[in-house]
Parts: C-alpha cells; sequence; structure tokens
C-alpha cells in the first residue's frame, strides 16, 4: 500500500499511534450544496457495482460509518501507523 506525501510526514511525529483513514466518496447530508458531489452521489450506486477487486477502495461509503470506524481506531491501542482503506473502514465502522 502506497503512502502520500502527507502521511509520510505525519508518519515522522512522535505519536505512539497513527491512523489513516481513506474513504473515497462519502454519502450523507451536508449544510452546503455542491453540485459535483451532489451528481457523484446520485450516480454512485451505478459506479459501486464496477468498483470490484482492485478498485474496490474507490467505493462510496456513508459518513456515519466512517465516523464510527474512526472512533473505533482512536479507542484502538495498537501501536504503530495504520492505513484503513474501505473493507477496513467498513469492518470498523459496523462493529
Amino acid at each position: 500500500m502506497k503512502i502520500a506525501e502527507l502521511e509520510r510526514e505525519v508518519a515522522k511525529l512522535p505519536f505512539r499511534s497513527i491512523h489513516i483513514l481513506r474513504p473515497s466518496l462519502l454519502i450523507g447530508k451536508r449544510q452546503e450544496f455542491r453540485l459535483g458531489e451532489r451528481i457523484a452521489t446520485a450516480i454512485a450506486p451505478l459506479l459501486d457495482l464496477f468498483t470490484l477487486g482492485s478498485l474496490r477502495h474507490y467505493h462510496s461509503i456513508r459518513a456515519d460509518v466512517v465516523g464510527r470506524a474512526m472512533v473505533a481506531a482512536a479507542r484502538s491501542s495498537q501501536p504503530g501507523i495504520h492505513v484503513y482503506e474501505y473493507d477496513e473502514i467498513v469492518t470498523m465502522g459496523r462493529a
């Protein structure tokens, strides 16, 4: 798994544990209107049918699932650097 430049810099910080979540398109209510996101949210169910195998990390995900996964990661006592993509986020967000 590749770590982006910002993630590399964060990894240099002296934290005992770092959890990086990489959701794709977040589905949920927003207070502000963003046309591009509104269009993407509308067609996401169709696009998700094609996000299989190596494309699975592009699958859309509900914001509340990501939020619960963030809480689970913060409560985790695992030291080190952890990077989560779609499948891991869903698993953590449903627990």
